[in-house]
Protein backbone atom coordinates (compact mmCIF):
# COMPACT_ATOMS: atom_id res chain seq x y z
CA UNK A 1 0.00 0.00 0.00
CA UNK A 2 2.54 2.54 -0.93
CA UNK A 3 0.95 6.24 -1.21
CA UNK A 4 2.76 6.96 -4.27
CA UNK A 5 0.60 4.05 -6.10
CA UNK A 6 -2.31 6.03 -5.50
CA UNK A 7 -4.51 3.07 -4.79
CA UNK A 8 -6.05 5.06 -2.14
CA UNK A 9 -7.06 8.27 -4.44
CA UNK A 10 -4.84 11.80 -4.92
CA UNK A 11 -5.72 13.48 -2.27
CA UNK A 12 -7.07 13.61 1.25
CA UNK A 13 -10.79 13.63 -0.09
CA UNK A 14 -10.58 11.14 -2.85
CA UNK A 15 -9.17 9.10 0.30
CA UNK A 16 -12.54 9.36 2.05
CA UNK A 17 -14.62 8.46 -0.79
CA UNK A 18 -12.31 5.39 -1.56
CA UNK A 19 -13.04 4.62 2.36
CA UNK A 20 -16.86 5.65 1.62
CA UNK A 21 -16.92 2.91 -1.35
CA UNK A 22 -15.27 0.14 0.37
CA UNK A 23 -17.61 0.41 2.85
CA UNK A 24 -20.49 0.74 0.47
CA UNK A 25 -19.27 -2.79 -0.90
CA UNK A 26 -18.58 -3.87 2.92
CA UNK A 27 -22.41 -3.37 3.31
CA UNK A 28 -23.35 -5.56 0.72
CA UNK A 29 -21.33 -8.28 1.59
CA UNK A 30 -24.47 -10.00 3.51
CA UNK A 31 -26.73 -9.50 0.97
CA UNK A 32 -23.86 -10.85 -1.51
CA UNK A 33 -23.87 -13.83 0.64
CA UNK A 34 -27.36 -14.58 1.00
CA UNK A 35 -27.32 -14.34 -2.87
CA UNK A 36 -24.30 -16.75 -3.69
CA UNK A 37 -24.49 -19.29 -0.36
CA UNK A 38 -28.67 -19.83 -1.56
CA UNK A 39 -28.40 -23.40 -2.80
CA UNK A 40 -31.37 -23.50 -4.40
CA UNK A 41 -33.43 -21.34 -2.13
CA UNK A 42 -35.95 -18.44 -2.69
CA UNK A 43 -33.43 -15.41 -3.61
CA UNK A 44 -35.36 -13.30 -5.39
CA UNK A 45 -36.01 -10.27 -2.95
CA UNK A 46 -31.92 -10.62 -1.84
CA UNK A 47 -31.36 -9.73 -5.77
CA UNK A 48 -34.33 -7.45 -6.33
CA UNK A 49 -32.60 -5.51 -2.88
CA UNK A 50 -28.90 -5.94 -4.69
CA UNK A 51 -30.56 -4.61 -8.02
CA UNK A 52 -31.06 -1.19 -5.89
CA UNK A 53 -27.81 -1.07 -4.27
CA UNK A 54 -26.07 -1.76 -7.85
CA UNK A 55 -27.97 1.09 -9.39
CA UNK A 56 -26.69 3.96 -6.86
CA UNK A 57 -22.72 2.92 -8.18
CA UNK A 58 -24.57 2.21 -12.33
CA UNK A 59 -25.62 6.31 -11.92
CA UNK A 60 -22.38 7.18 -9.66
CA UNK A 61 -20.17 5.78 -13.11
CA UNK A 62 -21.87 7.73 -15.40
CA UNK A 63 -19.33 9.52 -18.17
CA UNK A 64 -16.71 7.94 -15.31
CA UNK A 65 -13.99 5.15 -16.07
CA UNK A 66 -13.22 4.61 -12.35
CA UNK A 67 -14.91 5.62 -9.07
CA UNK A 68 -13.10 7.77 -7.51
CA UNK A 69 -10.51 10.34 -9.49
CA UNK A 70 -8.82 9.58 -12.72
CA UNK A 71 -7.21 6.09 -12.08
CA UNK A 72 -8.09 2.96 -10.24
CA UNK A 73 -8.57 2.85 -7.05
CA UNK A 74 -8.99 0.42 -3.95
CA UNK A 75 -12.55 1.48 -4.28
CA UNK A 76 -12.67 0.10 -8.10
CA UNK A 77 -10.77 -3.54 -7.03
CA UNK A 78 -13.21 -4.59 -3.57
CA UNK A 79 -16.72 -2.87 -5.70
CA UNK A 80 -15.44 -5.01 -8.76
CA UNK A 81 -14.55 -7.96 -6.76
CA UNK A 82 -17.98 -7.56 -4.71
CA UNK A 83 -20.41 -7.81 -7.60
CA UNK A 84 -17.87 -10.00 -9.92
CA UNK A 85 -19.74 -13.12 -7.61
CA UNK A 86 -23.31 -11.88 -8.31
CA UNK A 87 -23.19 -10.36 -11.65
CA UNK A 88 -24.43 -13.86 -13.29
CA UNK A 89 -27.75 -13.17 -10.70
CA UNK A 90 -28.90 -10.75 -12.53
CA UNK A 91 -30.91 -10.75 -15.50
CA UNK A 92 -30.13 -9.49 -18.33
CA UNK A 93 -32.11 -6.44 -18.80
CA UNK A 94 -31.29 -5.56 -15.73
CA UNK A 95 -27.18 -5.94 -17.00
CA UNK A 96 -28.15 -3.92 -20.43
CA UNK A 97 -29.73 -1.10 -18.49
CA UNK A 98 -26.82 -0.53 -16.04
CA UNK A 99 -23.81 -0.80 -18.18
CA UNK A 100 -21.62 1.62 -16.71
CA UNK A 101 -20.62 -1.60 -14.34
CA UNK A 102 -19.55 -3.67 -17.25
Amino acid sequence: MNPSAGLMGASLIQEAQVNQWVAWADCLASTVSAVTNAHGKNVDGDINKLKGQVKDLNTHLKDKTWIVGNRVTVADLICGWTLAKVQVCFDAQFRKANTNLC
